[in-house]
């Protein structure tokens, strides 16, 4: 451990460490102990934490203790009353001492140098981190992030509280292949990645990227978002060349992938980010923006409830992005093992692809509301 400056706050705080066993170096730009300022007054306070460093003893020797104490005002001419210091003060590790400060320097700089020569106590050993599997296994809860009003991905009935949506249906899967009892955890798009960190919850489904993969783990691809637009009447771009010029207006939620996308697809538009998805629908429908980029399962549900908003295009050449599990980092990679091994699993028996259609059909949209050639 290195510390910038050899002053009375870096010694105090180099003693402190070499006492718990912290190695220490200080560097201090001064060739000497020179006189620099005034005396210094310790308070009981200070010397009772100067005797537990082990340099009260060799301070006492270049020091005085306090006997009395005499205030004067500058407002006011006159001596006052002198106030004795109490006995109880002046009995060891807790008086009052007044030394300079170079001999307060000192005895820190000898207190150092004979500690860092002594042997050093073991340094604490980190306990080891339990891995994400064994904390599943052992408290047989599976937490999983839950997005509001992400449907048909994720859903939250506000009046019972229930969630809904094909990434619960994921979950609950997942957490009765291991045992376990599902339990979410709600989060947002801006925040999902750090509550992860933070050990909020366990898991939670979403599209790697370069700097994501920087904090998270992340399994196989477990299915695959094909990413439209839902444009205002009149306004039907056929490409994403079309649709990166500068007077094309899109909106965006911010955080999202879709602003991902974009960014990459469509850098030269004019990109307008809103807080939440239904704002940056808002826009499209008051006329502020063109259109909203979307994955296909998003923009069906929008024109859903929405029908005048306008038309659902998917710009070509087709966008994709993989939708894999995200989970802490860990040494030991069981947990993204065994979701590698269920995603396959669930994908080749048909499982994702029901669950996807179901929720879907609990929207009111079917198979012949999806555009031609898009999968999941």
């Amino acid at each position: 451990m290195l510390i910038a400056g050899g002053g009375i706050g870096g010694l105090s705080a180099a003693l402190a460490l070499l006492q718990r066993g912290f190695p220490v170096d200080v560097y201090e730009q001064a060739t000497k102990l020179a006189e620099v300022g005034a005396g210094v007054q310790l308070s009981p306070n200070g010397t009772r934490a100067l005797h537990a460093m082990g340099v009260l003893d060799a301070l006492e020797q270049l020091s005085c203790t306090a006997e009395e104490y005499l205030d004067r005002e500058w407002s006011r001419a006159g001596d006052h009353q002198p106030l004795r210091v109490a006995v109880h003060l002046r009995c060891p590790r807790r008086r009052d001492l007044m030394l300079d400060r170079r001999g307060f320097l000192a005895a820190l700089a000898v207190g150092a140098a004979a500690r860092g020569r002594g042997p050093h106590p073991a340094e604490p050993q980190p306990q080891k981190r339990e891995t994400n599997l064994a904390r599943i296994l052992r408290t047989k809860k599976l937490r999983l992030a839950g997005l509001i009003d992400e449907e048909p991905y994720f859903g939250k009935d506000l009046a019972t509280r229930r969630w809904n949506g094909f990434c619960l249906n994921m979950g609950e899967d997942l957490a009765a292949e291991l045992g376990a009892e599902l339990q979410i955890i709600e989060s947002n798009w801006t925040d999902l990645l750090i509550d992860l960190q933070a050990n909020k919850f366990d898991l939670c489904w979403v599209s790697p990227t370069v700097k994501r993969a920087l904090i998270a783990d992340f399994s196989a691809p477990l299915f695959h978002d094909t990413f439209a637009i839902v444009a205002r009447q009149e306004f039907a771009p056929k490409s994403w060349a079309e649709l990166n010029q500068p007077q094309s207006r899109i909106a965006v939620d911010i955080g999202s992938r879709h602003q991902e996308i974009v960014r990459r697809v469509a850098e030269d538009a004019t990109i307008t980010g809103f807080k939440t998805r239904g704002e940056a629908i808002l826009a499209v429908e008051s006329g502020r923006a063109d259109c909203v980029v979307l994955t296909v399962p998003l923009a069906v549900t929008a024109l859903k409830r929405r029908p005048q908003l306008g038309e659902l295009v998917v710009p070509i050449p087709a966008v994709q992005a993989p939708v894999c599990g995200a989970l802490p980092y860990d040494d030991d990679h069981r947990l993204r093992d065994v979701i590698n091994a269920w995603g396959e699993d669930t994908r080749d028996s048909g499982r994702m692809r029901e669950w996807i259609m179901a929720s879907l059909s609990g929207l009111g949209i079917g198979s012949a509301d999806l555009p031609p050639g898009v999968s999941f």
